[in-house]
């Protein structure tokens, strides 16, 4: 609150004896102005760069130049990055989609039933894999026994694959693709054709930089390979089969030209320079964009670029310099994971450093030669007389963030402002609290039923979820419990609402007397109510005895008389009503029936209850 005695008092202190009545007014005029209006200080803040020299900005701007060149060339080596990690996903997906399409056409289903040739599988996948973009197609059994291969060999009828995330998931039914490596005899298994080359490749040194002398180290060479597979739709005349593709990704120079295409088009870098991208295996090319004389442009990568594991056990994205040539390359680098998030090997993209600096220096020239000087100026003088301002905003913003994650008593402490910061503290911190007051009037309205206090129907469907969740992970029996009131509609029609509602009320008081902290009693409108028992037992037998037994202590409970207070006009009297209940129970397991399906069978036991004669319990059989 602004105090009107103590602003004075405080204004006070700037007179002096002896000034003029005028002069001492227009200062204390100032002076509160400045103290009490940010819009005031603001206003002289923005004339006060008109003051100042422009030669002092220009050398400012001559030495913050180049930071703002290297946030640049960061920022450009950042969206180059995202894009060439958006085009190798898109790639991997593709494949994906192109084997989803393969196991859910008509022509390779054919290949899954029983009894099809060998011969027929390896024709259909050799003509399939020279326009489909993989290196290989196979045929894979539930043991990962290959059983069909677009690159045909007797002598490895019945190789078993080596352990891949990819296969594994598609052999449980979901489709998948990602990045894996694999050493040369591992290869073999896939497609004896595409370990040749990569054998080929490694001797030359052409595959992770290993010299043709360095014969143990190409041996340990390892292959990095797209994989994606599927598993075919299942049918009783159908094997269990799944479709495995793979592209061989070292020195696959047709696939990194084009993302080098995608991430700098020709003639879009300054100085019509050429862009880089690479993969790396630690510091060792596996492949990598040529430039225009068909030069690879480095064969290893500088220790310094490879991306280190932070304390979350990821990998951070690294930017740098490295000289290919007579160029000096700005880089970026990050990790290339397989499908179970296993980091594998790097991606680097990058481009010539001096084109980019030359067309920034210019442009930054240009802007410090306008605008620059007032910029940096404005910046000096907010940096002095507005950090009260700054600190104050703080203040607010880290309450509303506290808020924003659930602090529902934070208040903004010590505003000692007397503007409008200070107004707005004090309007947050009432809007905290009845934003805080509001909410629980919303949860509550949201999740119970307004005459019992029970749960509602939005309620009672969170715990059942959460009932289903643990019997999964428990194997632990639930049961539903329906009730519906046998002699309700008299005791309305008869005393009205009101009697009614008191009936409803006592009858959900007696429910949650009846049942365990752990379980959920709810009214889902009218005169039905519904019971969730959790983790009553891992046997059935036992699970079905504990949920009739509660069952019975509901009914037994319903029948006690319930006294009702009538009021009319001849004066207030208490009444006693008979109550029965139709009981229907279910029981269900985890998450194998959804919850429809357990209110409906749960449903149908209550009205088989009501058509067997009504007060009795109903335990559903399967």
């Amino acid at each position: 609150m602004i105090q009107k005695d103590h602003n004075e008092d405080s204004l006070a202190v700037f007179e002096s004896p002896g000034q003029p009545q005028k002069r001492r007014s227009l200062l204390a005029w100032v002076v509160h102005s400045w103290v009490h209006s940010l819009r005031f200080r603001l206003l002289w803040l923005g004339l006060m760069p008109l003051l100042l020299a422009l030669p002092v900005v220009l050398i400012s701007v001559g030495l913050i130049g180049s930071v703002q060149v290297n946030r640049l060339i960061e920022g450009q080596l950042n969206s180059n990055l995202s894009g060439a990690q958006n085009y190798l996903r898109v790639f991997r997906t593709d494949l994906q989609s192109r084997i989803l399409d393969f196991v859910q056409s008509e022509r390779f289903s054919r290949l899954a039933q029983k009894q099809t040739p060998r011969r027929i599988i390896d024709e259909t996948l050799l003509a399939s894999v020279r326009k489909s973009g993989f290196d290989f197609l196979l045929l894979v059994d539930e043991d990962g026994f290959v059983v069909g291969s677009s690159g045909f060999d007797e002598a490895k009828l019945r190789r078993q694959l080596p352990q891949s995330f990819v296969i594994r998931q598609a052999q449980v039914g979901v489709a998948s693709s990602g990045f894996e490596q694999f050493t040369q005899t591992e290869l073999e298994a896939f497609s004896t054709g595409i370990a040749k080359r990569f054998s080929d490749l490694a001797v030359s040194g052409k595959a992770r930089g290993v010299q043709p002398a360095d014969k143990a180290a190409s041996d340990q060479a390892k292959a990095t390979l797209v994989l994606a597979a599927a598993h075919f739709p299942l049918s009783a005349s159908s094997e269990d089969f799944v479709l495995v593709g793979g592209t061989l990704l070292n020195e696959n120079s047709v696939l990194i030209e084009h993302l080098r295409e995608i991430i700098y088009p020709t003639g879009k870098l300054p100085d019509q320079s050429e862009g880089f991208v690479g993969i790396f295996d630690q510091q060792t090319n596996i492949v990598s964009s040529r430039l225009k004389s068909g030069q690879i442009l480095s064969p290893k990568l500088d220790g310094n670029l490879i991306p280190v594991e932070t304390n979350s056990g990821q990998f951070a994205s690294t930017i740098g310099r490295q000289s290919f040539g007579e160029d000096t390359f700005a880089l970026a680098v990050t990790t290339m994971q397989s499908g179970n998030e296993r980091d594998l090997v790097f991606l680097a993209v990058g481009f010539p450093v001096r084109p980019f600096q030359q067309t920034a220096w210019l442009m930054l020239g240009i802007l410090a030669a306008s605008l620059g000087g007032v910029m940096l100026v404005v910046s000096l003088i907010y940096l002095n007389a507005g950090r009260d301002i700054v600190a104050q905003l703080k203040k607010i913003a880290d309450a509303m963030n506290l808020f924003r994650d659930g602090d529902r008593i934070v208040q903004i402490q010590e505003i000692k402002s007397k503007d409008e910061l200070g107004l707005l503290g004090a309007r947050v911190n009432e809007l905290f609290r009845v934003v805080a007051e509001q909410e629980l009037k919303l949860e509550r309205l949201a999740l119970h039923d307004a005459l019992t206090g029970l749960a509602n129907r939005q309620n009672f469907s969170q715990r059942l979820t959460h009932a289903m969740a643990i019997g999964d992970r428990q194997s632990t029996y639930g049961a539903v419990i329906m009730i519906d009131l046998d002699n309700f509609k008299p005791l309305n029609d008869t005393y009205g609402h009101s009697a009614g509602d008191q009936l409803l009320i006592e009858v959900g008081r007696r429910l949650k007397s009846i049942v365990r902290e752990i379980d959920t009693v709810s009214r889902f409108g009218g005169d039905e109510f519904v019971v969730l028992l959790e983790s009553l037992s891992e046997d059935i037998g036992a699970a079905s005895t504990r949920a009739v037994q509660v069952s019975e202590k509901i009914r037994d409970a319903m029948q006690v008389p319930f006294v009702i207070q009538n009021r009319s006009a001849a004066g207030d009297a208490n009444i006693s009503h008979q109550c029965t209940s139709s009981i229907g129970v279910t029981l269900f397991l985890g998450s194998k029936l959804n919850q429809d399906q357990v209110l409906h069978l749960a449903d149908a036991a209550m009205y088989a209850a009501k058509a067997g004669g009504k007060n009795r319990v109903s335990l559903h059989q399967e």
